[in-house]
């Protein structure tokens, strides 16, 4: 059983914990580990950081209590051969004394919206010019049509949504997963049992303007990656996505839509735009915020080494998230 089997309350539906994930993880060729537990099994990855050659065990969210297997986690890092294990937990007490990790993997805060009230409530219950543009979009024409691996005309659309992921980020010099991720990530995780995942994608006059890969996980439906286009903005094709979306998470009887990362606060245009964009849809909504990532360190000289190569690095690195505001794992 896996963590997320285990325990279907927590943040994302637990995908991140899933096998599933684990196996897409392995497509794009990661290393997985699997941590036993008393009730189920955690899944880690080992990431290397160039040029040192020195690995660590990076457990994304979705572990309960990751603290009390404090000792399970750090035996299975040391049989991989890391240096230390990068966490994130759910419980903001729970890092206490550990480093916070020097970059974001997952966002600490994201937007769930309720999906109990009934669609019309849903509409009425989001900003008034949110609402006005799902509904010039839809009058503009907007056409969303949704995706399955094994769908007529799949493949294609997926190409176009890695396309829009290029010229995104030539636009707001951002930096996407490399396509061969996303090809894995639809593949592996759209044939599978246990997560739905669909790629949605809006058309106006035959011409692709946004995409999204929506996930389902134990009653969460979750906006992972998207892209936009910078032609016929003035449709709004973006609000038809999102709102295509939502209701078909409420008709599949998902209980959350998980809208992603959140950066209230942040000092970049592009993040607070991103925000701005997501509270649109669920104004009322408290971000659900918990701990960022934080490490284990297992060899201190290793682990200080890698954060004054990171501090070098920091001038140079480009910004690295999705218009979802998934960082992934």
């Amino acid at each position: 059983m896996t963590i997320a089997e285990f325990d279907k309350g927590i943040p994302e539906g637990g995908l991140l914990q899933t096998a599933a994930w684990c196996r897409f993880q392995r497509r794009t060729g990661a290393q997985t580990v699997a941590i036993a537990l008393p009730h189920a099994v955690a899944y880690g990855f080992v990431r290397t950081v160039h040029p040192l050659g020195v690995r660590y065990l990076y457990v994304p969210r979705g572990v309960p209590n990751i603290m009390e297997h404090r000792a399970s986690i750090i035996a299975a890092a040391r049989r991989a051969g890391c240096s230390w294990v990068r966490v994130e937990p759910l419980e903001m007490d729970a890092v206490h004394g550990l480093p916070e990790a020097p970059h974001i993997v997952q966002p600490p805060c994201v937007l769930q919206l309720s999906l109990h009230p009934t669609k019309d409530e849903l509409l009425a219950n989001m900003k008034s010019k949110t609402r006005y543009n799902i509904r010039l979009a839809l009058r503009r024409g907007v056409d969303v049509s949704v995706y399955a691996p094994q769908d007529s005309g799949a493949t294609e659309a997926l190409e176009e949504f890695i396309a829009l992921t290029t010229a995104t980020a030539k636009r707001k010099h951002v930096r996407f997963h490399d396509p061969e991720y996303y090809r894995a990530m639809v593949a592996e995780l759209g044939t599978d049992d246990t997560v739905w995942c669909r790629l949605y994608v809006a058309r106006y006059e035959g011409t692709v303007l946004a995409a999204n890969i929506v996930t389902h996980c134990n009653g969460v439906a979750t906006y992972l990656h998207g892209a936009t286009s910078d032609a016929h903005r003035s449709v709004m094709a973006p609000f038809a996505l999102q709102y295509r979306a939502i209701c078909d998470a409420k008709d599949a009887g998902c209980t959350w839509y998980d809208f992603g990362g959140m950066f209230v606060g942040s000092d970049d245009a592009g993040k607070r735009g991103i925000t701005r964009f997501k509270m649109g849809f669920a104004p009322n909504t408290a971000p659900l915020c918990v701990a960022s990532a934080h490490d284990i360190v297992l060899s201190a000289v290793k682990y200080r080494t890698y954060r004054l190569l990171r501090v070098a690095r920091s001038m140079s690195r480009l910004k690295f998230y999705g218009i979802g505001g998934r960082m992934s794992a």
